[in-house]
């Protein structure tokens, strides 16, 4: 019989130090062969799209395919012998669990050495697994944030200061961006990335992570 999980039971089984495990294991399986993924599909509807995507790993021999269109979003596991249904397992959670282990495993490797200051540019609900797992991932010792809301950016700094061991700092983001060794932008402002925040002296070692919603035909990910 096939599991159900719903984002209750999936939050409950997996945090962000069991994700970025995970993740960068997942990293190396696909590097050695072991595991085979489809490129993302999209199919326009009337006002929705549908977003699918699927991967095969051989340890497991399980079968995922993911499909989401607006909130719905979901994953189905198969026996990859029998094709059996194994699960199906709700995506709200954990696709933001994944991008930011995915953005905490880049920084592992990635990041100048030594990195002391993280920069978010976007306080919102993908920024709080961004800082998470940055944090779990380098020993930086201070958070940047730039918002455009004021209030919001100051109820980001006291939720999620509450679980971190790191000083956090609201200031403007072209301060954030030039003092930032780790600059992560989540924000969907038309100008963030394109040169509005770089200043003449940003220093050219910073390890910058763009995370987004891309829509139509736009490649959708991380950079």
């Amino acid at each position: 019989m096939a599991l159900l999980i719903g984002e209750k039971e999936t939050r409950r089984l997996i945090d962000m130090g069991r994700a970025l495990t995970v993740v960068e294991k997942i990293f190396h399986d696909r590097a050695s062969g072991k595991m085979r993924s489809l490129a993302r599909r999209r199919l326009k509807a009337s006002q929705k799209q549908l977003n699918v995507m699927a991967a095969w790993h051989a340890a497991w021999d399980l079968i995922c395919l993911r499909a989401y269109a607006g909130k719905a979003n979901t994953i189905t596991l198969y026996n990859g012998r029998t094709g059996e249904i194994r699960a199906i397992i709700h995506m709200g959670y954990l696709s933001s669990l994944r991008t930011g282990a995915a953005s905490g495993v880049a920084a592992k490797y990635l990041a100048p050495p030594e990195p002391r200051v993280l920069g978010i540019i976007g306080p919102g609900w993908q920024a709080t697994f961004q800082v998470e797992a940055v944090a779990r991932s380098c020993l930086v010792g201070q958070v940047m944030v730039s918002g455009r809301n004021p209030k919001k950016t100051k109820e980001f700094i006291r939720q999620v200061g509450k679980g971190l061991s790191v000083e956090f700092k609201e200031a403007p983001a072209p301060e954030v961006e030039a003092a930032s060794d780790i600059l992560v932008l989540a924000t969907g402002h038309p100008g963030a990335g394109n040169g509005l925040y770089r200043p003449p002296d940003r220093r050219q070692w910073t390890q910058r992570r763009c995370v987004g919603h891309f829509h139509g035909s736009k490649p959708g990910g991380q950079a």
